[in-house]
């Protein structure tokens, strides 16, 4: 094997499969490399790339020439990453959809397009249904990378349409391990205030939606609000996700309830809601008005639930 993938510290088996698909020129369309952080993903992917599009050699990236340089230095104009904007959590959904609208166009130099989407995770309810259409009808000449470190928060309509390799850096097994769809379920701890995720989910057991607006629109803390948002976005990926792999619902407290009865209708107003805060925090709307509104919604889904 080239030294260039030797460089990459364990993950064999994933080595040699990627290296297989230079090889076959049967590239799924849409990848998820998915595993901790620092595992070597994203440097895995760059490999990939330029394995694939390399001048010199076939599924081997020489490393000089003029496609391994330029995707070395990142100036590579056939290597597409979609990142959150510094300082931001979500990937923007005019970001997916600029990246898109380019992979419409034929590759500039390379024979094989790259998107890399990192982390992606970071694609919330509407960037992943952008990105959604461009996995189901992928443009020719184009491979769709996603990188993730908890690849259990991706919705399951993006990660089920993507060819999954794990990825245990240098604790790697000897087998690769490669699935369709995304691993077993992890909850929200650690990613939000867990007293807020407590008040939040309180929503749907009876908890007073005006109350808690005030309570949270009060303390003027964007970290809170953020979190606030957060796990309403989370609370409407369960529903959608209950209907169809309730094992992989984040908020554990809910399986019981029987939100999958609930009409996509109520999600999309419960993340339009949400949108529309995201929005007004930068534009000095009234957050107490739009948080109680939010949490109305969301209070509302338990009686649809039930009913």
């Amino acid at each position: 094997m080239n030294a260039v993938w030797k460089d990459i510290q364990g993950d064999e088996g994933v080595k040699a499969l990627l290296r297989e698909y230079c090889l076959t020129g049967r590239v799924p369309h849409a990848l998820l490399f998915a595993g901790e952080a620092g595992a070597g993903k994203t440097r895995m992917a760059l490999e990939f790339f330029k394995a694939l599009n390399c001048q010199e050699h076939a599924a081997e990236a020489c490393g000089r020439c003029p496609s391994c340089v330029k995707a070395d230095s990142g100036s590579h104009p056939d290597i597409h990453v979609v990142r959150p904007e510094e300082g931001k959590r979500w990937i923007h959904v005019e970001k997916v959809r600029e990246t898109i609208q380019e992979a419409t166009l034929r590759p500039f130099e390379a024979r094989t397009r790259c998107i890399l989407v990192e982390p992606a995770e970071a694609l919330n309810v509407q960037s992943a249904n952008a990105l959604l259409k461009t996995l189901e009808e992928p443009p020719g000449n184009t491979v769709i990378v996603l990188v993730s470190h908890r690849p259990s928060l991706i919705l399951p309509t993006v990660a089920s349409r993507c060819r999954t390799l794990r990825f245990h850096g240098a604790k790697q097994p000897p087998r690769v391990q490669e699935e369709e769809g995304g691993e077993a379920p992890s909850s929200l701890y650690g990613l939000v205030d867990e007293e807020v995720r407590r008040d939040v989910i309180g929503l749907l057991f009876g908890a007073d939606p005006a109350l808690l607006a005030r309570k949270y629109s009060e303390q003027a803390d964007v970290d809170l609000l953020d979190d606030v948002l957060t796990v309403s976005e989370a609370i409407a990926r369960d529903v959608l996700v209950s209907r169809t792999a309730p094992g992989r619902v984040l908020n554990r407290e809910l399986l019981d309830m029987g939100l999958g009865r609930c009409g996509l209708e109520r999600v999309e107003e419960i993340l339009e809601v949400v949108s529309a805060i995201r929005r007004g925090v930068n534009e000095n709307v009234n957050v107490r008005v739009g948080a109680t509104e939010l949490f109305a919604r969301i209070s509302r889904l338990s009686g649809l639930a039930g009913g």
